[in-house]
């Protein structure tokens, strides 16, 4: 369902800047405008540690099971594969602002800086700590 635009791999197996770069442009419009709605909501609430499914789905007043087949369909993630790969770029941003590893963890909505650590390096390939001083 997503085709890249201005981009030679269209897979979006990593959402590295997925959501803070290019619009991708979906087949439909009401693919288009569901990704658009979301990418907002997922601005709103990206901070707050308490932000479940549960309220997106109530956000973008589709029931839980439906907002599952959407991302799955147009991005091919769960959702919270999505926020937390949302809340890495950023980290990544806040990072490379001089933000201290554990101030950007709480900034970004990790309850623990160590599990911050651990989804960091999982993402990225390397501890927030190395990616600091790349």
């Amino acid at each position: 369902r997503y085709t890249a635009s201005n981009s030679s791999d269209n897979s979006v197996d990593t959402v590295s800047s997925f959501f803070l770069g290019l619009t991708p442009k979906l087949e439909s419009e009401k693919d288009q405008q569901f990704y658009l709605n979301l990418k907002d909501c997922l601005a709103a609430k990206y901070s707050d540690s308490e932000f479940t499914r549960e309220h997106c789905a109530t956000a973008l007043f589709v029931s839980e099971r439906q907002l599952n087949r959407k991302l799955k369909m147009i991005l091919n993630l769960s959702f919270s594969e999505v926020v937390k790969q949302y809340r890495i770029d950023i980290a990544k941003q806040l990072l490379n602002q001089g933000k201290s590893v554990t101030d950007t963890a709480y900034d970004c909505g990790f309850n623990n800086p160590s599990y911050f650590s651990t989804a960091f390096k999982s993402e990225v390939g390397m501890a927030p700590s190395e990616y600091i001083k790349h």
